[in-house]
């Protein structure tokens, strides 16, 4: 006679099969998603790795765009301290601006980003209030360059009509 039930088989055979089935299944998805999870992480670690070093690249470029600004303002405090018709202490003074203000330029120069970094940080515990006043003159200075321009930009030209 056929058993209607063949997972209740005399012999088990087909219960068994169905567990052993079941348990392939279950170590397969389980070695996919393994599989798939170290992908990912590799992925990520991939992407990381390449915006890491893109915002070093940008971070390099900028350090250096900021060097060669700072060169070129201790030229122009050279220029003010060399014109002719200048005398008493403003060329002195222009002339040390322009040589401190240079050796700024090569100190940035010559650093990686992630050194500048550092150096700030140590720069910033040894002496926070120096650090303070730098960084709100510096704000001071930037805030006021912002306004000058976005005014010089505000203001529409005559085209050359009075």
């Amino acid at each position: 006679m056929i058993d209607p039930n063949p997972t209740t088989t005399t012999s088990g055979t087909t219960g068994s099969d169905a567990g052993d089935a079941a348990r392939h299944v279950a170590d397969t998805a389980k070695r996919e998603t393994a599989s798939v999870a170290a992908e990912a992480k590799d992925q990520v670690r991939s992407f990381a790795g390449r915006v890491r070093d893109e915002v070093r690249s940008q971070a390099s470029t900028q350090q250096s765009r900021a060097a060669d600004g700072l060169r070129s303002t201790a030229s122009s405090f050279t220029t003010m301290a060399d014109a002719p018709d200048a005398s008493g202490i403003g060329p002195q003074l222009a002339r040390a601006a322009g040589e401190r203000v240079e050796r700024a330029a090569d100190w940035l120069g010559t650093r990686e980003p992630g050194d500048v970094v550092d150096e700030v940080k140590a720069f910033a515990r040894r002496r926070p209030g120096v650090f303070i006043a730098i960084a709100v003159g510096a704000g001071v200075v930037v805030g006021r360059l912002v306004r000058a321009l976005s005014t010089q930009a505000d203001t529409p030209s005559t085209g050359g009509r009075p």
